[in-house]
């Protein structure tokens, strides 16, 4: 799977700085709020199927999924699974230089690059988990490892979906059956694994067969 070059302004002259993240629920049937930040937000799902609204287009979010959703965006989820579905939200600010004087960067990230793929799966939960256990007042010290959490999450996400780089299906796979092993009491098909992976549902399951 070949990935576009990323952008220099990601790369190399933005930092990115979380201010807020926290793990959220809901019920079958139901849907959360429409929500609209000044920050960038990140939402990524981790279990259940959702219906993704924002900004006049749907799309649908699988366990590993995410939405990278820029300052001023509207967003909506909707549960379209009979358990509950859980995601994360996590909103920052971007922060540019122009010579020695720092701005807000109000635009998009990368152009075009909203749908992401969390990958590798499981360090990304367990990064986003450590993200949204923090809800009491940090020491200078404990923010600071906390900011440096999200920015190898940042930097997972970028790797992954913009660097011009190949991920064998074998390892894509092995992500898949770790998911599987830690959600066996959901009902996952081969099609929802296929699009976990980010690969063809016919390429899936060579890979998993061989």
């Amino acid at each position: 799977m070949t990935k576009q070059p990323a952008p220099s302004s990601v790369a190399r002259s933005l930092l990115l700085h979380l201010k807020d993240s926290g793990m959220y629920q809901v019920l079958h049937g139901g849907r959360t709020e429409e929500n609209s930040s000044s920050l960038h937000t990140l939402i990524v799902v981790t279990q259940g199927q959702a219906k993704f609204m924002t900004d006049n287009r749907e799309l649908r979010l699988l366990p590993g999924m995410a939405f990278l959703a820029g300052p001023e965006s509207s967003f909506q989820l909707q549960n379209e699974m009979e358990g509950v579905l859980i995601y994360f939200c996590l909103f920052f600010s971007a922060i540019g230089m122009r010579g020695l004087e720092p701005y807000v960067h109000k635009s998009e990230l990368a152009p075009g690059l909203k749908n992401l793929m969390a990958y590798p799966l499981t360090r990304s939960l367990r990064l986003l988990e450590l993200l949204a256990e923090e809800d009491r007042l940090l020491s200078e010290l404990e923010d600071y490892k906390r900011q440096l959490c999200f920015q190898e999450l940042m930097v997972l996400l970028l790797q992954y979906n913009l660097e011009t780089k190949s991920v064998s299906g074998s390892s894509l796979v092995e992500e898949t059956l770790i998911f599987m092993q830690t959600h066996y009491m959901e009902r996952i098909t081969v099609r929802q694994l296929a699009e976990l992976a980010g690969i063809p549902h016919h390429q899936y399951s060579r890979y998993f067969n061989s």
